[in-house]
């Protein structure tokens, strides 16, 4: 079988081999890019999704808290002063208490809630009314960062 030949005389032998591995090549290179960009995706979805749950768990503590200040004697004796408690399998919450939970006092509360990595903390004035109900001071509840979670 002969060669063709172009016009300079020059044969074209292996030239759509040449395109093919190349074709594939820049596909190739693609598909790996977009692999790469969805484990990332994938990857952040997951640290936010952790993240809200630990917010939800922090306040979930807060309100366990505040159960447990009007109806557990322990807590209304003013003995506890820090708290966890397991949320499931994912989770769990820490709450830290300044001040005595005595009626006419009002107690800052910092809850701290962890999912995984993702760590959100809440702290809140709680004011302690007659027979021990407790009331979250209004507009006291902001989120604390690491580096500012000093009570």
């Amino acid at each position: 079988m002969e060669n063709e030949r172009n016009r300079s005389g020059k044969t074209e032998k292996g030239m759509a081999c040449l395109l093919v591995i190349v074709f594939v090549s820049a596909i190739t290179l693609l598909g790996i890019s977009f692999m790469s960009t969805v484990s990332i995706d994938l990857s952040m979805s997951h640290n936010y999704e952790n993240y809200l749950k630990s917010l939800y768990i922090a306040e979930g503590g807060i309100q366990r808290s505040l159960w447990l200040i009007e109806n557990d004697m322990t807590w209304s004796l003013g003995s506890v002063q820090a708290y966890t408690e397991m949320l499931g399998e994912d989770g769990f919450f820490t709450v830290e208490l300044e001040g005595t939970i005595e009626t006419g006092n009002i107690v800052t509360m910092v809850a701290t809630g962890i999912v995984h990595e993702a760590r959100r903390s809440i702290k809140v004035k709680v004011e302690i009314g007659d027979d021990y109900q407790a009331h979250i001071v209004k507009g006291s509840w902001r989120e604390i960062y690491p580096e500012k979670r000093g009570l």
